[in-house]
Order: C-alpha cells, then structure tokens, then sequence
C-alpha cells in the first residue's frame, strides 16, 4: 500500500508521516503518479517489485486517472 503511514495517521494512530512518499512501500517505483517524485538514494535500494504485464495494470487503471501522492487511502 502506497499511503499506509497515512492511512494510519487518519485513522488517529500516532504514526509520523515526514514525507509524501512512504519510503516502506513500493511507493518510490510507481509511475503513476500525477506529481513528479524524487527519493533520494533509491539507487542504493534493492527494487521489491517487478514491472507490471497484464492490460489492467499497465494501462487499464490510467482511465480513471493518475494517482496523488497527496491522497489518502480509505478506511474501511
């Protein structure tokens, strides 16, 4: 999950959120975001995630829009 500090903090629990980007997540290799992103040192970290090969996740998910890195997840 992209936002899970924040999702956290919305939900009242004391989680401190310094950045946009949650550099615990895969958050640092997306592509879709609306704002352009930079991570300092991210070269240095082993990439968790491999690209995406199915229509739904490499274009499908673009026709509602790209995401915010200023959105928060919701709460169930």
């Amino acid at each position: 999950m992209f936002g899970n500090g924040k999702k956290h903090a919305a939900e009242g629990r004391e989680v401190d959120v310094p950045q946009a980007i949650d550099t615990f997540t895969s958050a640092p290799w997306f592509s879709g975001f609306r704002e352009r992103i930079t991570v300092k040192g991210i070269e240095a970290i082993v990439r968790p995630v491999t690209d995406a090969r199915t229509w739904l996740l490499t274009e499908g998910w673009l026709r509602h829009g790209r995401l915010s890195v200023h959105e928060v997840p919701v709460t169930a």
